[in-house]
């Protein structure tokens, strides 16, 4: 509403300014060859009110008809028309302003009025069709924008939507492993599990979250898993204090913890190791998780969700601004690489 009214207000100081100029002109030229009071004043002053009103008429007919829409050799035709047209209707009030003020000889119309005439109104329609199309197209811009910002929302809001049962259903398997086996440790389980919804829940709408927010959920679905898997997981984590406060995704290093666990360290016989560093090269924030096992070929049904949920959420996060990098290391290691910009 209000850039409308800054349109308005636009077009109407350009209107009176024109015009004004015009008529400052005419009234230059005519004073500087006759010396008259009274009557140039109010032959002026009904030169200034028709054009401002008739060039008005002529806007809201293009408005009405929505002419911007046509294509431009149309719009082009109805320009060099309305033009003429303007142009007879100018002519004609000017000689019948000059009879009827400056007692002037009855003239319905002369080239040389027609001919100012239609030079004036095509340039007016110029000028007013070449900003109503730069205004056009801003508009269509931001709305592509806007509707584009929309679709991304959207999608992340699905992708994210996906993770929820996802984890869900891997943490209630990690508690019915232990009801049988140990009815004590599944009660501590299904205590991490609780102290995990609740974070969760507590940043389900935030768009990002601290690394400290989410070092809160990564640890305590490591706790978690430490209790179903006893020994044969070992935990190393390295989070400088100084990058606590930097912005992600949520859920986004939890998953990739949890894709590290499930698809490496569980499938050992011995277990093995994860670790999480984090380090902040060139505004960007590096968290590199190592853990135990090989980097095979696999189909993208066996990943689940987790690598290709999480390439989408980075593309539409951050565009080619993030990185994600997956790579097999020494030793029987797979090397998961986020990069995330921190400005």
């Amino acid at each position: 509403m209000e850039d409308q009214n800054n349109k308005t207000k636009l077009y109407y100081l350009l209107q009176f300014l024109g015009w004004g100029v015009y008529v400052g002109l005419v009234g230059y030229s005519i004073q500087s060859k006759t010396n008259v009071g009274i009557t140039l004043g109010l032959f002026l002053a009904g030169l200034f009110l028709f054009n401002i009103s008739i060039s008005h008429c002529y806007r809201l007919i293009i408005i009405s008809f929505d002419w911007v829409k046509n294509k431009l050799g149309i719009v082009l035709l109805k320009i060099i028309v309305s033009s003429i047209v303007l142009a007879l209707l100018f002519s004609v009030t000017t000689n019948f302003l000059n009879f009827l003020i400056n007692e002037a000889e009855w003239i319905w119309l002369d080239s040389n009025t027609v001919s100012i005439g239609f030079f004036l109104y095509l340039i007016w329609s110029v000028i007013y069709f070449a900003y109503a199309y730069r205004d056009r197209s801003k508009s269509q811009e931001l709305k592509n924008v806007k509707l584009e910002a929309l679709k991304n929302e959207i999608e992340l809001q699905n992708l994210r939507s996906q993770l929820n049962p996802h984890f869900m259903f891997n943490a209630m398997n990690s508690i019915r492993a232990l009801v049988d086996e140990n009815p004590k440790q599944a009660k501590q389980a299904i205590t991490q599990l609780s102290s995990i919804l609740r974070n969760a829940l507590i940043h389900s709408k935030d768009k990002l979250v601290s690394l400290k927010e989410e070092m809160n959920i990564v640890e305590a679905y490591l706790s978690l898993e430490k209790i179903r898997y006893e020994e044969r997981l070992k935990v190393n984590i390295n989070i400088d204090k100084q990058h606590e406060q930097i912005k992600l995704p949520p859920l986004l290093l939890q998953t990739l913890v949890e894709n590290g666990i499930k698809h490496g360290i569980a499938k050992r016989i011995k277990g093995g190791e994860i670790t999480i560093n984090s380090s902040l090269i060139e505004n960007k924030l590096h968290l590199v998780i190592t853990n135990s096992g090989t980097l095979a070929l696999k189909k993208k049904s066996e990943t689940g969700v987790g690598i290709e949920n999480t390439k989408k959420r980075l593309l539409l996060e951050y565009g080619n601004k993030a990185k994600f990098t997956l790579s097999e290391g020494k030793n029987e290691t797979v090397i998961t690489t986020l990069q995330i910009p921190t400005t």
